[in-house]
């Protein structure tokens, strides 16, 4: 059967990455050759690089209200979270028995979180606990309480997940862990510990790489004290990235050599990203921006959704419970394994994914859905699409023409 291709290739794969913003290229333009200084060099053209990185970094602090040393640039999400959980080995507070140090984190997060913790699980440094989450992809509050112990040094939960596009109640966790936290107060006061209330465990961390252009970024409105960052999933560049943490979390620097970022990571800056990156905040910035853009993308979801729902009597959402984000539709088709449909559907110019973006090019069952319940078959037939700031009414309808001439094809209509 002949498909036929549209003038225009439709894009619906955000999640995986953004186009950079034209106003975010026109800010980093100058810095490619122009001003090309390294910022940790004294003279005049490393000045220069320097005053764009501070201005960079004080926007970053003041959209995630928190200190201008508290933003430490990286090369991206997967080093930021690589970062976190390395650190859960710093703990110079093992209280019970020296135990080893307890991380508790949840079946669905990126895998930059949990291969690390699963590393080093293996080695013998950590124990950890893998939250597992409802059939509708949520971990819950109490969860989270009944798996805290004395010796919790570290809790991430994903703030959006990147597959499924579940909003976790990551307020509510941080007050669960705030209480446990006063708790410790009172008994490390009673074993005459000499130890800050600030200082102590657990750290509380949200990977937010899916999060922050949409939804609350505001470290001590949702009560977290670390968070991760991703610049091409926000309309900058690829390549930067951010680990926004509290000083009083005990960061173990992964890079060592020059001392930069405040001694906690060593290189020399990535002066183009970090002033696009500073470029991209500044745009999510503006009163309203991201509330408008969420309203914008709820009917586009719906009209996407119901479209496919209809046009496959058999497909299913992988879950429809709210809150969910406005830009994420994971769904599992019957019969046809996503890769070959996603084949066909770049093939007729339109571009998605068959879960997470960095296992695109696998074979295996997503973890994620595994983790729902989902059977190994059932995860091979799912699809995700993504929408964003460039995506149109008119696109979402010749996706769904598209999809029902590939349903007819398929005989799956």
């Amino acid at each position: 059967m002949e498909l036929g291709y549209f003038s225009m290739r439709i894009y619906l794969d955000y999640a995986a990455s953004t186009p950079v913003a034209p106003e975010v290229l026109k800010a980093m333009t100058p810095y490619w050759s122009e001003k090309f200084g390294n910022p940790s060099s004294a003279h005049s053209f490393g000045r220069e690089a320097e005053i764009v990185v501070d201005e960079a970094r004080e926007t970053l602090a003041k959209f995630f209200e928190v200190d201008f040393d508290e933003v430490y640039f990286t090369s991206g999400a997967t080093e930021a979270n690589n970062w976190v959980a390395a650190s859960a080995t710093n703990n110079k507070q093992l209280t019970t028995n020296n135990s080893k140090p307890h991380v508790i984190t949840t079946e669905i997060e990126h895998e930059s979180l949990l291969e690390p913790i699963k590393e080093l699980e293996r080695q013998g440094k950590i124990e950890a606990t893998y939250l597992k989450p409802s059939r509708d992809g949520f971990i819950s509050a109490s969860q989270v309480e009944a798996a805290l112990n004395n010796n919790t040094v570290l809790v991430s939960v994903i703030y959006v997940n990147n597959e499924i596009g579940t909003v976790q109640p990551i307020k509510e966790i941080g007050k669960v862990i705030e209480k446990f936290k006063s708790l410790n107060v009172q008994r490390l006061k009673e074993k005459a510990l000499n130890l800050k209330p600030s200082t102590l465990y657990p750290v509380f961390h949200t990977d937010a790489v899916q999060a922050v252009q949409l939804f609350e970024p505001r470290l001590s409105y949702i009560k977290v004290d670390a968070m991760t960052v991703s610049g091409h999933k926000l309309y900058a560049p690829k390549g930067v990235g951010v680990l926004i943490a509290r000083k009083d979390v005990p960061l173990l620097p992964l890079l060592r050599g020059g001392g930069q970022e405040f001694e906690q990571r060593s290189g020399t800056l990535n002066v183009p990203g970090i002033v696009g990156l500073g470029k991209a905040i500044e745009l999510l910035s503006v009163k309203g921006v991201r509330q408008r853009e969420h309203k914008r993308l709820a009917p586009l979801k719906e009209q996407l959704t119901n479209g496919i729902l209809q046009i496959i009597p058999g497909a299913k959402l992988t879950t429809s419970k709210e809150p969910q984000a406005g830009h994420i539709v994971n769904v599992i088709i019957p019969r046809v394994q996503s890769q070959i449909m996603l084949i066909a559907l770049d093939q007729a110019g339109i571009a998605v994914s068959a879960g997470a973006a960095c296992s695109a090019k696998s074979v295996q069952p997503s973890p994620v859905l595994l983790s729902l319940g989902y059977s190994a078959d059932e995860a091979l037939r799912s699809l995700r699409f993504s929408l964003g700031r460039l995506t149109t009414k008119k696109e979402i309808e010749a996706t769904l023409e598209i999809l029902a001439r590939l349903a007819k094809r398929f005989k799956i209509a």
